[in-house]
Parts: structure tokens; sequence; C-alpha cells
């Protein structure tokens, strides 16, 4: 994969996580926290990558049972706070 796309898919999950960990946010301040230039550039990526807007997208997460807490808070582990997942394996994210 080359490096534009990695980075592209990376931030795409990036804003997911953010999204789905805190459903209150808005999609601009997701788009601006993931460090998209704005919002409509979140929803380029995300239609070039799952040919659905982010709402659908969310919609259809929730259909398949998806729950936010099925994730890590992206920000708290950027911060170096381990989540749920993190301690129930016994890692660090340090």
């Amino acid at each position: 994969m080359p490096p534009k796309h990695y980075a592209k898919v990376a931030r795409f999950m990036f804003a997911v996580s953010l999204k789905t960990a805190r459903p209150s946010l808005s999609w601009t301040n997701v788009s601006h926290q993931a460090g998209y230039f704005d919002q409509m550039h979140l929803v380029k990526d995300f239609k070039a990558l799952t040919a659905a807007p982010p709402s659908a997208l969310l919609d259809q997460l929730a259909l398949c049972g998806f729950q936010p807490s099925d994730l890590e808070d992206p920000v708290l582990l950027a911060a170096g706070v381990p989540g749920p997942l993190v301690e129930a394996a016994g890692l660090s994210v340090a």
C-alpha cells in the first residue's frame, strides 16, 4: 500500500474511532481532530473508502451490533490513558 493511501486509511480509522467513542462530537469537530482540512475532506475520504457518507457508515455499524464501547477512545490512547481493552490485555500505551 502506498504511504499516501495508508495515511488516508489511518486518518479515516481514527475519525471512525473518535466518532463512535464520542458520538456527541459534531462531524466538524471529528474532522478537525482527525487532521482533515474541513468536513468536506472527511466526507470525500469516507465516500472514497466506503462508498457511503459518514452517517450511513455509522448506521450500518449500528445495524451490525457495533457498540462504541467496542473501541478504545483514540484521544485518550494518544494521551497515554489506557482504556478497558488495553487494561484487560495488561498492555501499556506509553
